[in-house]
């Protein structure tokens, strides 16, 4: 059990640390597509398509129309849509949270 543990919790750190440079990854394909003020770029193997959605949080159906109106505050989240040429679409889809301020 301790070596299954051990496997797993090196298993962790590694998926910690991917996690971490997908991010990085994430975050220079977004401001690249700043720099270029475009939503998407198509290379010789790979594509990029920026597309944002806005989503609320609360079940509409729960609550009184009025408070509704008055407490809906709209969310917007940022995908960035990754695919490799003549495949289907791969979302990768980011908080705005997450994104490091300029």
């Amino acid at each position: 059990m301790d070596q299954l543990l051990e496997k797993y919790f090196i298993a962790k750190e590694k998926l910690k640390d991917l996690q971490e440079l997908v991010n990085y990854y994430k975050e220079e394909i977004e401001d690249n597509l700043d720099d270029s003020k475009k939503e998407y770029y198509k290379g010789l193997m790979y594509g990029v398509e920026r597309k944002s959605i806005t989503v609320n949080k609360v079940s509409k159906k729960d609550l009184p129309e009025d408070i509704w109106d008055e407490y809906c505050k709209p969310c917007k989240i940022t995908s960035l849509h990754i695919t490799k040429n003549g495949e289907k679409l791969r979302r990768i889809s980011r908080s705005p949270t997450r994104r490091r301020s300029r």
